[in-house]
């Protein structure tokens, strides 16, 4: 079962990572660089397709992760919150910054699977879960800082960083709400 698992895991990572490095290069063909008192926009590539990406409700700063939903929404998690685009436009946020029980400290990480949005808190070391509403689903403990995460089927699967690093990758049931696997 957790061999199945992981291979469905391998091919869950490989289309996160193209749509990673299709972003990164939607990000370099449009770098604005500066010659002088001149601005140039450097473009490498056309597309007849683009939207401007447009911030409606609030601000965004250091930018911690991305998350591509659909072909018309995705999700940009910062220090500040995290954040639905649709069409290029800020159309609302995800949870909020805070100390209750639905409110994460730093967002770090945002997956989606499911319609369940999830989020990875660097600061308390907890997984939160949320609609596209924004509304709370479940709040889930782990004891160890992570390096990344992808959520598949009943699991989270974990690249550790932190306290459980010698494990490398954790298998977490989210039916039974512990590590199966390491």
């Amino acid at each position: 079962m957790v061999s199945i698992v992981l291979r469905e895991v391998m091919k869950l990572v490989c289309k996160i990572v193209s749509r990673l490095i299709a972003f990164m290069i939607l990000i370099i063909s449009a770098t604005f660089c500066r010659y002088g008192d001149v601005k140039v926009l450097v473009r490498d590539a056309v597309c007849e397709d683009s939207v401007p990406l447009v911030n409606a409700i609030s601000p965004l700063s250091r930018l911690n992760g991305l998350c591509v939903v659909d072909d018309h929404r995705f999700l940009l998690c910062s220090d500040e919150g995290v954040y639905l685009y649709r069409d290029g436009l800020q159309s609302g946020q995800i949870g909020r910054n805070g100390r209750a029980t639905d409110e994460y400290l730093l967002p770090h990480l945002v997956r989606v699977e499911k319609d369940v949005i999830y989020i990875w808190c660097a600061m308390s070391l907890h997984f939160y879960l949320f609609d596209f509403n924004g509304n709370f689903i479940n709040k889930i403990s782990y004891d160890s800082a992570i390096s990344d995460f992808c959520v598949y089927d009943d699991y989270i699967v974990i690249y550790n960083a932190g306290k459980r690093k010698s494990n490398v990758i954790d298998l977490y049931s989210l039916s039974r709400k512990e590590v199966v696997g390491t």
